[in-house]
């Protein structure tokens, strides 16, 4: 027998070292609402056990938990024993073991990213490198989650609710100490903007406190940050002005050099019709002109406007600025 499973029922508090993590394979945030799975809800709570009870595993004349360690606690907290649960008594290896609680886990109950740490350091070694395709981590990832089971776990609990992804969390665990993480951790959090945005912030963190030796929490609370925040302006404004902030900090030549060609190409007066795209960043000395129109004499508006800039002076100066 490869791995034996069987049912067991009325198992009383003595029975079960709830204390235990040696074998405790899932991750719950703490600031769960109420209906979410692990609060009580009249009787669902109660259905969901018999659906997909606890898992157990019985060592040394003692049941340890491996999932539902929170219907455990509620089901002796209502009526002073676990009614149901599965245990697993004996298993031919810990590979063996692997697969049963990976075909569970992605069966019935799901990954979060804590669970797929967790999973990563309990069976790294006797599973293989297989492992990273079983837990759908990529290979260059396994740092991070590595890393992950050092955080807080308000990291944690942050990165399991949505309140960040992995891709900019490991950013933050692979160029800084871990005595920075939560401070940055919980700076990015607060920034409503998109995930390029975030690990550009993160790096622009890392560039100007390594040039300026400064430490992350004096950069990140510098007076000019701490205004937007007390700002009173939509989240997302919020972070696209404090993204303003730091990569004026971290590349003031380009910075510069943007508000002498905003400046010069507010001289054209293109209008609120005409949009002059430009470049991000200037990487490439090519320029892009959108208009809209809605018949013939507007399109032929915009074309004399247009041929107009052409043989304007300020707007060949323009051309010829570089960076």
């Amino acid at each position: 027998m490869e791995i034996d499973v069987k049912c067991v029922s009325d198992l009383d508090k003595n029975e079960i070292n709830l204390m235990s993590t040696d074998y405790l394979l899932e991750y719950q945030p703490s600031s769960r609402e109420k209906g979410d799975v692990g609060e009580s809800n009249n009787n669902n709570k109660d259905e969901y056990s018999y659906l997909i009870p606890p898992l157990l595993i019985y060592k040394d004349q003692v049941y340890l938990p491996v999932f539902g360690r929170d219907i455990i606690e509620k089901q002796f907290k209502k009526l002073g024993k676990i009614r149901m649960a599965l245990s697993i008594f004996r298993y031919k290896n810990n590979n063996i073991l692997f697969r049963y609680l990976l075909f569970l886990k992605k069966s019935y109950l799901g990954f979060n990213h804590v669970e797929k740490a967790i999973f990563l350091k309990r069976f790294k070694d006797s599973v293989g490198q297989n492992i990273y395709k079983d837990l759908e981590i990529n290979p260059k990832s396994v740092s991070g989650y590595e890393k992950l089971l050092e955080a807080s776990d308000k990291i944690k609990n942050d990165l399991v609710t949505g309140k960040i992804n992995e891709i900019n969390l490991f950013e933050i665990f692979s160029l800084f100490e871990r005595d920075h993480w939560d401070e940055i951790e919980d700076f990015v959090v607060r920034l409503k903007i998109g995930t390029k945005k975030r690990i550009e912030v993160i790096n622009m963190i890392y560039d100007i406190t390594q040039r300026d030796n400064l430490s992350p929490d004096t950069l990140i609370n510098i007076p000019e940050i701490n205004k937007v925040w007390e700002q009173k302006i939509d989240p997302p404004q919020k972070g696209e002005r404090i993204y303003a902030i730091l990569f004026g900090r971290r590349y003031p030549e380009i910075t510069s050099f943007k508000k002498d060609f905003y400046k010069r190409l507010k001289h054209l007066r293109l209008g609120k019709d005409i949009r002059f795209q430009i470049p991000p960043n200037f990487e490439k000395w090519e320029f892009c002109i959108n208009f809209n129109f809605k018949d013939l004499k507007e399109f032929k508006e915009r074309i004399a406007k247009l041929q107009s800039i052409t043989e304007s002076s300020n707007f060949e100066e323009l051309l010829k600025m570089r960076f």
